[in-house]
């Protein structure tokens, strides 16, 4: 009991003021695809995004984006019909019209055994709450609402509260229901280049006379008592599944994920666009699904974790032992059958194609520019046609052009990516440099593939994607990170105000080691942090080379904790593998300090493979882990036979790998077909893989030899079927 009292205290979620408890995550939940994918079962969703919001509220750009993420997924994925889903965004998502369409497209049309999701996209807020749900032994005096369109006229908006949410619910026919909030409730604004979905604390706000009749209307219609109906709030959620983008106090992210040439962004919510991406690929266990999108976040270095809760009794804190009835979701025999994939075909017209590619991560959207090339499958996972080559590229969608017409809905699959030799490592310029822009342009401004940004107002800081931004520490920024568990070191050993330094791009993170000493000029800090900005590019570039989910090679890995209590996750290749893998690729392992870390790499491809190991640190250090030293060594000192499993360091050769510092980090496990002859004699020269080691290795991959020029337009095309990278992060916790 005290270690679900402790689990109680601290992961109690945004969805709790819903009137949903916490969840225990030791359990697995049922599955969010089951319920999708039942080719027997109608299946409508009602979809919300809204962007407009009026002062003081801030403006948003990614939430319309969400619906189409998670519109084209409900279609491609588990088998919705367009004419089943119905979108409202921006000027139609008023109160009214999400409360009727939700009464009119769900609760009305929705049979017992149907399928019934909604999605909302938007800013949240907390409100006072005349009659608080409990949240662990305490009542809660706010109540988390979800904030509409606002209308003409109205002089504050009607948010739509978590009552109204489960009268709602409740009212459903079907108990096959999922709910998806990616918004938040923690104070809201702007973090760096990153939107907070919240329009904060408003103690004072109360709820509108209009929300109250109408919870009290469906309350008497349902024929509960008040006292009935707060009980249930304080058991759990209504029905169903319910997903959250953060847990209370933390921040749902709204991010600019890329830019093209000619201006245009990528706008979109963290946890939608993690969770829809993964789903293209894997439809697993809810729960399972939850921890890859954490881990995700995690590496992106968003500090947000989502939660979710599963009704009837999961939610409750006095019945721990309640379960999950599974019977409200059968086997999901659509998307088990589907290959997975990285896009689809949504129009056809004289061998030109238009492709959504929504299941496409945001560093290998950077590699689908003209020339790279998919494969399409049929929904039985047959090839159909290969050599698919991207014609033209903006965001998440591209034309391409086809060998003969496809049918609309068509997946498709990586088969090359193109990595152009003009990508560059974009770092914003924080208002506190700005007066310094000129001379840090002097100072950095010639080191390759970095392009500086400077800051533009506080409605549009940046245009376009931010990787990390440039700054000085003000007294903002320390207090930011002393009143918020935000910083990847202890606030007690921040660095001194009006010191330089390198945050990640919502101010997430100080990168580790990039800060100097107060008031120090650009000039003093140049070589620190020109070091840092080479090796931040050199890690932004071996993203670019990460195919777990595209590789048609077989490839397994398992990293092991040692000492302590020995932990495992497991990752492999998710195309080549997903039929004789009973795991799904692992979530964030946690390692304690003083632990020594261990990994197992098997492939069951017919050849022997070239392999190497990198481990990557937040720094964006990239240390050898195999082979541990490039002296004397040649490829065939790489080579891993077929059915062989690597252990990685060899315990008998090797010194262990002791973690000796906390915070992130990643392995980096990279297989080829090609011997990595350019990479190898590189790394003899550098004991970490800089940015000309990186261009080494994306040359052996790619079969481009660096000592033949190309007039500078050397490009690096990387096929699927000739290697994978694979990223297992990991966090090293302790005193």
């Amino acid at each position: 009991m005290l270690q679900r009292r402790h689990f109680l205290q601290f992961a109690a979620s945004t969805l709790a003021s819903f009137g949903i408890g916490a969840l225990s995550l030791q359990r697995q939940g049922i599955r969010y695809g089951q319920a999708l994918s039942q080719p027997s079962r109608r299946k409508r969703a009602l979809l919300v995004g809204i962007n407009q919001y009026n002062q003081p509220l801030r403006m948003l750009k990614g939430c319309v984006t969400d619906v189409e993420l998670q519109k084209e997924l409900l279609i491609h994925r588990f088998g919705f019909s367009r004419t089943d889903i119905l979108t409202l965004t921006d000027q139609e998502a008023t109160r009214d019209n999400i409360l009727d369409s939700f009464d009119d497209f769900l609760v009305k049309e929705c049979d017992p055994e149907d399928v019934a999701v909604f999605h909302f996209s938007g800013h949240g807020r907390r409100i006072a709450d005349p009659s608080p749900v409990r949240v662990d032994s305490e009542r809660d005096p706010l109540n988390s609402t979800l904030v509409p369109y606002q209308k003409a006229g109205e002089e504050d908006i009607p948010d739509i509260m978590g009552r109204s949410l489960f009268l709602l619910t409740r009212r459903l026919k079907t108990n096959n229901f999922t709910m998806v909030l990616d918004s938040c409730y923690a104070e809201g604004g702007l973090r760096g280049n990153v939107r907070v979905r919240s329009g904060g604390i408003r103690r004072s706000l109360q709820p509108s006379q209009a929300e109250l009749d109408y919870q009290e209307y469906w309350r008497q219609e349902l024929g509960l008592s008040p006292e009935e109906f707060q009980a249930l709030r304080d058991i759990s959620i209504a029905k169903g599944i319910a997903l959250a983008a953060a847990r209370r106090n933390q921040e749902a992210a709204d991010v600019t994920f890329g830019v093209t040439e000619s201006g245009e962004t990528f706008d979109a919510g963290a946890f939608t666009y993690f969770l829809t991406q993964y789903l293209w690929h894997e439809v697993e266990p809810v729960q399972r699904v939850i921890d890859n999108v954490s881990r995700n976040l995690s590496d992106d270095t968003f500090s947000q974790d989502p939660s979710t809760c599963v009704a009837p009794f999961e939610c409750n804190p006095d019945n721990p032992g309640g379960e999950p009835t599974p019977t409200y979701f059968v086997d999901p025999i659509e998307t088990e059958q589907a290959p997975p994939a990285d896009g689809v075909i949504l129009s056809v017209n004289e061998k030109r194609g238009m492709v959504w590619l929504g299941g496409s991560d945001h560093y290998s959207l950077a590699t689908y520019g003209p020339g790279a090339t998919f494969v399409a499958r049929s929904p039985g996972g047959s090839l159909l046609q290969e050599n698919i080559i991207v014609r033209s590229h903006q965001a998440l969608s591209a034309e391409v052009i086809l060998a003969e017409n496809l049918p609309e809905g068509t997946l498709l699959q990586e088969s090359s990516r193109v990595i152009p030799n003009d990508y560059k490592l974009r770092v914003g310029l924080d208002p506190s440099v700005m007066p310094e822009r000129d001379t840090i342009k002097v100072t950095f401004g010639s080191i390759r593939r970095l392009k500086l940004i400077p800051y533009e107002s506080d409605e549009n800081p940046y245009s376009g994607e931010i990787h990390y931004i440039l700054s000085r520490m003000t007294t903002d920024y320390i207090n930011l990170f002393q009143s918020q568990e935000r910083a990847s070191l202890p606030t007690d050993n921040l660095p001194e105000q009006d010191s330089l330094l390198i945050f990640s791009q919502g101010i997430d993170e100080i990168i580790p080691g990039s800060w100097g000493v107060a008031r120090e000029s650009i000039e003093e800090a140049k070589d620190r942090i020109s070091t840092k900005i080479n090796a931040l590019i050199a890690a932004r570039l071996v993203k670019l080379l990460i195919n777990a989910n595209s590789s048609r090679l077989n490839i397994a890995a398992e990293m092991q904790a040692m000492g302590g209590g020995s932990r495992l996750a497991q990752f492999f290749t998710v195309r080549a593998s997903r039929k004789t893998q009973t795991a799904t690729p692992g979530n964030l392992l946690e390692v304690s300090l003083g632990q020594s870390l261990q990994f197992i790499v098997t492939h069951q491809e017919p050849e022997p493979l070239y392999l190497l190991v990198f481990i990557v640190d937040r720094t964006g250090e990239i240390f050898p882990v195999f082979p541990r030293q490039f002296l004397g060594i040649t490829a065939n000192d790489t080579l891993v036979t077929p059915g062989q499993s690597k252990l990685i360091p060899d315990p008998v050769a090797d010194p262990p790998l002791n973690v000796t510092e906390k915070g992130f980090g990643e392995v980096l496990i990279i297989a080829s077909r090609a011997p990595l002859n350019q990479a190898i004699r590189a790394l003899r020269s550098d004991r970490t893989a800089t940015t000309p080691v990186i261009d080494a290795l994306m040359g052996d991959l790619s079969g481009v030899s660096l000592n033949v020029r190309s007039g500078g337009t050397r490009e690096f095309r990387i096929k699927a079927a000739e290697m994978a990278a694979m990223s297992i992060p990991f966090k090293v916790v302790g005193q």
